[in-house]
């Protein structure tokens, strides 16, 4: 817990007129019994608490720089906090900054909770959002309510420091997952590195085997030039020989064209063999090539996943019960996923698990009916859906019931993991 009698030394440009803003005179706001309440209006004990969970360090850098002012390179997160902390005790213009970003940031979680006439009610919904994971809202929404009571207050005290030690174990888990993948990461490309050895290695023996059938080429023609010029000479002796002459001679030319066919047939037959060899060869390549590119593609994936991944803030040195939700991963958030098959489903939710998310799953109405979806909006952070496999009349259903639901709509190319993994990472 802060103490709130700490000033730490920030070094703050124009720091007396922070201060004397801190410590300007307890008025308090005056609000009908039906309106919520003012942070400066609470009890001092839950400033803590409340600036620790609903807010990140940055909202508090914000508000700093809104004022005029600036945080010294030497001032830790934890001074800052403090800071804050004191200064919502009283009125003054940094409690009503803070106040009015709460209203703000969380607007969409107030108006359902300001619906409760009841305490039970009041509470009911609380334990909702606690079991959901996600209570940065909720507690901002339950600690300004006007059916707030002390029991409540007590209650949800308590279920924010507990959830605080759970996301400091959900992050050393992440911790450990994310090493694992850069060791599969590294495995991948040294694989990867691998094969194009191999590939340039045949490219070359390719190559190679198209020189020696150029060759084989060469020699062909030459034999058919010979044989031309062996036409020439019959032609010439029996125009100026007599016959005895002219049938030896054609005995001479016939062994000579025998010998030159028998030739010619062996090169028929090899070059027959390195065409076959060739055709064997070009499939073979074929196939490296499918392989090479698939083995690109995984190397692209799991470089997208754990650029997402590490996205995710570290954790930080703050207060005993502060709550600190970065954001630049899942961080528990809850992602829809409609339609797709069902082979796909375990890992659909295996890679939103990776992310630090919860998959919630909707077949598309094939057994679920348009207000089930509608009712299942209200605790989801984001809806995506395949295009190929769910009708163009069902996606517009969808994203009308998002759009009333004010929760955000991802329409993905197919039904792959990889088009899932672009998705979250533009949501993200």
């Amino acid at each position: 817990m802060c103490n709130p009698k700490y000033t730490p030394a920030l070094n703050l440009v124009e720091a007396n007129h922070l201060r004397k803003n801190t410590n300007a005179s307890p008025t308090r706001s005056r609000r009908s019994i039906s309106a919520r309440k003012y942070i400066w209006d609470m009890d001092e004990r839950m400033h803590c608490s409340i600036l620790g969970t609903c807010l990140t360090i940055g909202d508090l850098k914000r508000i700093v720089n809104r004022l005029g002012l600036e945080v010294d390179n030497e001032t830790t997160d934890y001074e800052l906090h403090s800071v804050f902390v004191n200064a919502v005790a009283t009125r003054n213009q940094i409690s009503r900054l803070v106040d009015k970003l709460l209203e703000k940031k969380h607007q969409r979680t107030l108006r359902v909770f300001r619906r409760c006439d009841t305490e039970t009610e009041l509470k009911l919904l609380w334990q909702q959002e606690v079991v959901s994971g996600d209570v940065k809202g909720a507690y901002w929404a339950l600690m300004s309510h006007r059916l707030l009571n002390d029991e409540l207050r007590k209650l949800a005290f308590g279920d924010v420091h507990m959830l605080s030690h759970v996301l400091a174990a959900s992050r050393n888990t992440t911790r450990q997952q994310l090493a694992k993948a850069e060791s599969q990461l590294v495995e991948k490309e040294q694989k990867l590195s691998l094969t194009k050895q191999v590939f340039r290695k045949r490219l070359r023996d390719r190559d190679a085997r198209i020189d020696e059938l150029q060759k084989s080429l060469t020699a062909l023609k030459d034999v058919e030039r010979k044989l031309a010029l062996a036409h020439n000479t019959i032609f010439e002796i029996r125009k100026d020989s007599g016959v005895a002459k002219l049938e030896s001679r054609l005995l001479e030319l016939s062994e000579s064209l025998r010998k030159e066919k028998q030739n010619n047939q062996l090169a028929d037959a090899t070059l027959s063999r390195i065409g076959d060899e060739l055709v064997a060869k070009t499939l073979e390549n074929r196939r490296i090539n499918q392989k090479l590119i698939g083995l690109t593609n995984e190397n692209k994936a799991l470089e997208q996943l754990l650029t997402q991944t590490v996205g995710c803030p570290n954790a930080q040195d703050y207060c005993e019960h502060q709550i600190h939700l970065g954001d630049g991963s899942l961080c528990g958030r809850k992602i829809m996923y409609i339609g797709g098959r069902d082979n796909l489903i375990p890992h659909y939710r295996q890679l939103i698990h990776f992310l630090g998310g919860d998959l919630i799953y909707h077949d598309g109405w094939m057994s679920q009916s348009i207000d089930g979806l509608k009712k299942s909006l209200d605790n989801v952070d984001l809806v995506v859906c395949p295009v190929d496999c769910v009708s163009h009349g069902a996606c517009q259903q969808i994203k009308a019931a998002c759009k009333n639901k004010a929760v955000p709509f991802v329409p993905l190319r197919s039904l792959g993991l990889s088009s899932l993994a672009r998705g979250i990472s533009e949501y993200a």
